[in-house]
C-alpha cells in the first residue's frame, strides 16, 4: 500500500510539471475558438515559480497533512497543496492566503464541506489556482475578495447558503472554467470587480444563475445556464429582480458570447435602479447572437437608430436607448420577450409576444425617458408576467388594438401595467382573463387616456376627475377611478381580471352588494389619499394578493362582508390611520394573513370573525380591536390560550387575545362567531364570582411580512 502511494505521488508530481510546463503560454493568450476547441480542463498555473514543494492531505502517506488549512499554514508561495479523495469529505473553512496550487484528487470525490457556515473555501492571496473540489455546505462555496490572476477550474459547487461562487473586488483575469455550480442561492456573482473571464460553466438549479453586480469588461464565454428558478412554498416572494440565468446589475462593457439559458424565471435581465448619469453606460454591453434563450438566438441592440426588425423569430428582444425603429411582424415566444429601454419614437406593429416572462416592457428613469413609442395590433398572450408594462416613467406611449389575453399566470401578473408613468394612451384594446394596474406616487401617475377597452367582453371604465355617477347592476369588466367623487356601486360581479375596483385619490365612494372574484392582484385596491369610502355586503374571494388593500386613506368602513382564500391577504391597511372601521365580517382561509395592519394605527376592528387564514392578523400599529365590550372571534384561541375560562354570561373569553407584529390585543374575544356571540342568560350562575387571575400574556413577536407591500399595497 505504501509503494502504490508513493508510486501515486510521484505521478501527482509528474502531472503538475506538465501543467507548468504548458503554463509558458499564457491561456489568456489563446482564442475564443481555440477555447471552445480545447479539451483540457486543467489549470494553468500563472505568475509565480509553482516548481516549489508539493505537501499532501489526506491518504496515508507517511508526512500527510489530515487538514487542509495546516498544509496551507506551512506551504509557501509557489507551493502545490494535492489533496486526496481518500480521506474525504473535509470539514473545513478553508483560507488560503498565499499564492500557491490547490488542487484536489477529483472534483467528483474530493469533499470539502462548510459544515453549515461560513466560506467553504476564502480567496484572499493573488495568483491562486484552485481544481478538482467538490465544494459545499457553506454560506459561499468558493469567495475571492479583493485578489486577482486567480484560477477556478474543474471544480463542483452546490449547496450552499447563499453564493456558489463570489468573487468581490476581483480583476484581472480571474478564470472560472469547467465548473458545475448547482443548487445556491447565487450561483456565480461577480460584483465590483472587472476583466475576469467565466467560460464553460454549468449553472444550474439556482435562484439566479449568473450575476454581474457593479463590474465592467467581464467575458462570458461558452456557459450554460438553466433551470435558475425561485421554488417557494405558500405566499409567494415580493416583486424585485426575478430569478435569471443572468442578470446585468448597474456593470457595463461585458461580452456575452455562446452562452445557452434554459428554463430559467428570465434568461437575461437589466435591473439598474441607481446612478442615473451613469445608466446609458449600464446597457453597453456586447450581446450578440450566439447566445441563446431557450434555444433560439437573442437580438439586442444598444444606442441604435433607425432599425428595421422585420419577421424575427426569437425568445429575448432587447432595444436599449434606441430612437425611430420598426418591430413588425416578429414572433417573440417562449422566453423573457421584448423589452424597451429607455427607447423613445418607436414603433411594434402586427407582432406576437407569447409565453415569455413579460409579453412587451417598455422601462424608463428620470433622465433617459421611454416617449412616444407605439403598440398596435399586436397579440399579447400567456405571458407569466405582465403583458404589456409601461413603467418608470415611460409616458405618451400609445397602446392600441391589442388582443391581450390570459397573461398573469404568476401571482402579480396583469395585462397591461401602468407605473409612475402618465399620459399614455390605451384605447381600443381587448382583455381577456386580465386587465389593467394602474401604479404611481403622485396623482399624475394616474393620468391616462384610456377608453374604448373591454375586459372578457365587458366595458372596463376609467374615471378621471368625476362626480355623482351611480353604477347599479351594470356589466363592469374592470373599474378604475381617479379623482372621483361621490360614485355608488351596487349589484356588480367583476372577475378574472388584474384588480377588480381600483380607487385613487377618490372620496365618498360606496361599494355594496358586489361579487368580486378571480382577480390577480386584488379585488378592491385603495389609496392616496381616498377617504370616507364605504364597501359593504360584498363577497370577495380568489385574489392572488388581497381581498381589500387600503393604502395612505382614513375614515373608511368595511362591513358586512365575506372576504375568504385570499392568497396573501384579506384584508390589509397600509399607512392608514383614524378611523376606518373593520366590523361584522368573515376573514377567512387566506394563505397568509387574514388582516393585515402595516404602519397603521387608531383604526378599530370588531365583530369579526377569523376562520382557518394561515395568521389570523398582524399589527404593528395602535389600534382597537373590540367596541368596548365585544371584540372578534378567534379560531386560534383555544390553542394559543388552552387555560383561558369563559365568560358564559358575556359570551367572550377572560384572557384577551394578542395581535402577533406589536403591542394591539383583542380584550374581549369572542368564545362564539358574531353575530352568534351575544351575552347567554344564566340566572342561576349569576351569584357566583368568578374571580380568576389572568394568565401571563403570551407575546408572539413576528417580523413585519413582505415589506415591499409598502408600495404595492399603498397604491
Amino acid at each position: 500500500m505504501k509503494k502504490n502511494r508513493l508510486l501515486k505521488k510521484g505521478l501527482v508530481c509528474g502531472t503538475i510539471l506538465l501543467f507548468v510546463g504548458a503554463s509558458i503560454i499564457p491561456s489568456m493568450g489563446r482564442t475564443v475558438e481555440e477555447e471552445q476547441n480545447s479539451t483540457d480542463r486543467k489549470t494553468s498555473f500563472m505568475g509565480f515559480n509553482s516548481r516549489g514543494d508539493t505537501l499532501y492531505v489526506g491518504g496515508s502517506g507517511p508526512g500527510n497533512y489530515t487538514r487542509i488549512q495546516d498544509a496551507i499554514d506551512n506551504a509557501s508561495n509557489g507551493d502545490t497543496v494535492f489533496v486526496y479523495d481518500d480521506s474525504s469529505p473535509y470539514y473545513e473553512n478553508v483560507i488560503v492566503n498565499k499564492s500557491i496550487n490547490l488542487i484536489g484528487e477529483d472534483r467528483d470525490t474530493t469533499v470539502v464541506d462548510g459544515g453549515g457556515s461560513g466560506d467553504v473555501i476564502h480567496v484572499t492571496a493573488d495568483w491562486v489556482n484552485t481544481s478538482g473540489f467538490n465544494i459545499r455546505n457553506g454560506s459561499s462555496g468558493f469567495y475571492l475578495n479583493n485578489s486577482s490572476n486567480n484560477t477556478l477550474n474543474n471544480n463542483i459547487v452546490n449547496s450552499n447558503a447563499e453564493f456558489g461562487i463570489n468573487l468581490k473586488f476581483c480583476s484581472n483575469n480571474s478564470l472560472i472554467s469547467y465548473c458545475v455550480v448547482t443548487d445556491n442561492v447565487f450561483g456565480i456573482v461577480i460584483w465590483n470587480s472587472s476583466n475576469n473571464q467565466l467560460k464553460n460553466c454549468y449553472v444550474c438549479n439556482n435562484t439566479l444563475g449568473i450575476t454581474l453586480l457593479n463590474s465592467s469588461s467581464n467575458i462570458i464565454v461558452n456557459n450554460i445556464a438553466n433551470n435558475n428558478t425561485y421554488v417557494y412554498e405558500g405566499p409567494p416572494p415580493p416583486p424585485g429582480p426575478p430569478s435569471a440565468g443572468i442578470l446585468f446589475a448597474q456593470s457595463t462593457q461585458s461580452t456575452l458570447i455562446n452562452n445557452s439559458f434554459s428554463n430559467n424565471t428570465v434568461g437575461i435581465l437589466f435591473f439598474n435602479l441607481f446612478n442615473e448619469s451613469k445608466r446609458k453606460s449600464y446597457f453597453n454591453n456586447s450581446i450578440d447572437t450566439s447566445n441563446r434563450v431557450n434555444g433560439r438566438p437573442v437580438y439586442y441592440f444598444f444606442d441604435r437608430k433607425d432599425l428595421i426588425l422585420d419577421s424575427l423569430e426569437t425568445s429575448h428582444l432587447s432595444l436599449a436607448f434606441c430612437d425611430s425603429c420598426v418591430i413588425k411582424n416578429c414572433n417573440i415566444s417562449n422566453g423573457d420577450g421584448i423589452f424597451l429601454w429607455s427607447s423613445s419614437n418607436n414603433t411594434i406593429t402586427y407582432s406576437t409576444s407569447s409565453n415569455n416572462y413579460c409579453g412587451i416592457l417598455l422601462y424608463s428613469s428620470k433622465l433617459y425617458r421611454s416617449f412616444d413609442n407605439i403598440i398596435s395590433n399586436c397579440e399579447v398572450y400567456y405571458n407569466s408576467f405582465n403583458g404589456v408594462g409601461l413603467q418608470g416613467g415611460s409616458s405618451r406611449n400609445t397602446l392600441s388594438n391589442c388582443n391581450i389575453y390570459s397573461n398573469g399566470l404568476s401571482p402579480f401578473g396583469v395585462g397591461v401595467s401602468v407605473g409612475d408613468s402618465s399620459n399614455n394612451n390605451i384605447i381600443n384594446n381587448t382583455f381577456t382573463n386580465d386587465g389593467m394596474l394602474i401604479g404611481g406616487d403622485i396623482q399624475k401617475h394616474f393620468t391616462q387616456n384610456i377608453s374604448g377597452n373591454t375586459v372578457n367582453g365587458k366595458p372596463l371604465y376609467y374615471f378621471l376627475n368625476q362626480e355623482n355617477m351611480d353604477i347599479d347592476g351594470q356589466a363592469v369588466g374592470q373599474l378604475i377611478l381617479i379623482n372621483c367623487t361621490n360614485f355608488l356601486i351596487n349589484n356588480t360581479d367583476i372577475s378574472h381580471t388584474a384588480i377588480g375596483i381600483e380607487i385613487q385619490f377618490s372620496s365618498n365612494i360606496s361599494i355594496s352588494n358586489c361579487n368580486i372574484y378571480n382577480i390577480s392582484f386584488c379585488a378592491i385596491g385603495t389609496g392616496y389619499g381616498s377617504n370616507h369610502m364605504s364597501i359593504s355586503d360584498c363577497n370577495i374571494y380568489n385574489s392572488s394578493v388581497a381581498g381589500i388593500a387600503i393604502g395612505d386613506s382614513s375614515n373608511n368602513s368595511i362591513s358586512n362582508c365575506n372576504v375568504y382564500s385570499n392568497y396573501w391577504f384579506g384584508i390589509s391597511l397600509t399607512r392608514s390611520a383614524d378611523n376606518n372601521l373593520i366590523s361584522n365580517c368573515n376573514i377567512s382561509n387566506s394563505s397568509g394573513i387574514g388582516l393585515f395592519l402595516i404602519d397603521s394605527s387608531y383604526n378599530t376592528i370588531y365583530h369579526n370573525n377569523f376562520i382557518g387564514n394561515t395568521q389570523n392578523a398582524n399589527d404593528n400599529g395602535e389600534n382597537t380591536w373590540d367596541d368596548g365590550e365585544y371584540g372578534n372571534y378567534w379560531d386560534d384561541y383555544e390553542e394559543r390560550y388552552p387555560n383561558a375560562h369563559k365568560k358564559w354570561w358575556k359570551g367572550i373569553w377572560d384572557t384577551p387575545y394578542e395581535i402577533p407584529g406589536g403591542d394591539s390585543k383583542d380584550r374581549y374575544p369572542l368564545i362564539k362567531q358574531w353575530p352568534n356571540s351575544s351575552p347567554i342568560s344564566m340566572p342561576k350562575y349569576k351569584a357566583f364570582n368568578f374571580n380568576f387571575n389572568l394568565l401571563s400574556w403570551l407575546f408572539e413577536q413576528f417580523p413585519n411580512a413582505f415589506p415591499i407591500l409598502r408600495n404595492l399595497l399603498g397604491l
